[in-house]
């Protein structure tokens, strides 16, 4: 079973079966479909942009090598085996920041994708990205008006 998502812009996107897989709403729409054996399915999802649909399936492709990767390291304790452990977590989080450092646009663009397609790892990051760029700029409004505040309060 081949699965194609097509875009708002009308691009046909290929989707593998580990990506099926990390969509709650994907991976039922292949689980129903599956009995009727179905060699070509193509899902319309034109509310999703290609770019956001290609960042949405690099954020399932990386959630599933990571999965698939830890599973090796599993064996038996030991301060290699934590220090293995640490290391890659560290990359991972590295990997995450880098992922949400996009426009705020594209970043709630993204947010909606995760959302219909209920990749709930990403709605998380998102989220969370989308709180922190906030909070960045409340922070950065506090900070011009009390600069302004006080150089008022000079003169």
């Amino acid at each position: 079973m081949k699965f194609f998502i097509l875009s708002k812009e009308r691009d046909l996107i290929v989707i593998n079966d580990e990506i099926l897989d990390s969509s709650i709403s994907l991976c039922f729409i292949k689980n129903q479909l599956y009995p009727q054996k179905k060699k070509i399915i193509v899902l319309n999802l034109e509310l999703i942009k290609s770019q956001i649909l290609l960042k949405t399936i690099e954020f399932c492709k990386y959630k599933h090598f990571e999965m698939h990767k830890g599973n090796g390291y599993n064996l038996r304790k030991s301060d290699f085996k934590n220090n293995l452990e640490i290391k890659q977590n560290l990359q991972s989080l590295h990997w995450y920041k880098n992922f949400i450092r996009i426009d705020i646009i594209l970043l709630i663009d993204l947010l909606n994708s995760a959302h219909l397609l209920m990749v709930k790892e990403l709605v998380e990051l998102t989220l969370n990205g989308v709180a922190t760029v906030f909070l960045k700029r409340v922070n950065e409004f506090r900070y011009s008006r009390n600069n302004k505040f006080l150089a008022g309060k000079k003169h």
